[in-house]
């Protein structure tokens, strides 16, 4: 049998990690934030620091649900590369809002197994609003917690994609999806390509 004990240091588990990566990437922002008005910079900060706590793969298959099995291989790879970059654009225009403040974590998150967690937060913006922050954490087959999702005011973002997604999959096809996709990330991001 499990103690009590082992059952709460088990589920504390993934808010330790989600912890322990916000203050890791806080520090080094701060440290580094002179650099990050230069958007190649910032853009390779998230690139190289940030995504490799997402579970980016496992994201791009869910935002357009079945529709993943439809496409060929090579939409697939395409698709997982405009994810990635239209999370990158999130995050880019997410930045113009931070102001340094880390979200405060609940300490209690809710599993739907061992592997799958919803860590339920919030930050005040600007000093005056409180936003509720909710990361889906998910643990790979390394044992290594990734962040699958996040709710913004209790909204999905996975959720909230797959929908518009599949939209204009059942409208305009896959390969209008991938276009569409691809040319709001170039038009927002074609300053920062690096």
């Amino acid at each position: 049998l499990v103690s009590n004990a082992q059952a709460v240091t088990s589920e504390s588990a993934p808010v330790r990690w989600l912890e322990e990566v916000m203050h890791s990437l806080h520090d080094e922002f701060q440290s580094k934030q002179a650099q990050f008005g230069d958007p190649v910079k910032l853009r390779k900060f998230f690139e190289e620091r940030v995504f490799k706590y997402w579970a980016l793969d496992k994201m791009a298959r869910a935002v357009v649900g079945s529709a993943w099995r439809d496409m060929t291989p090579s939409q697939q790879a395409h698709w997982q590369r405009i994810w990635q970059q239209t999370i990158l654009r999130y995050f880019m225009i997410a930045m113009k809002y931070y102001d340094g403040t880390l979200p405060t974590l609940e300490k209690s998150p809710e599993c739907v197994s061992a592997q799958r967690c919803w860590v339920r937060s919030h930050i005040e913006i600007s000093g005056h609003k409180t936003v509720d922050l909710d990361f889906f954490l998910v643990k790979r087959r390394d044992q290594q917690w990734k962040i699958a999702d996040i709710r913004v005011a209790g909204i999905s973002l996975v959720l909230h994609k797959r929908g518009e997604n599949l939209a204009v999959i059942r409208t305009k096809g896959i390969d209008s999806l991938l276009a569409i996709s691809e040319k709001k990330n170039q038009k927002a991001l074609g300053d920062v390509s690096g």
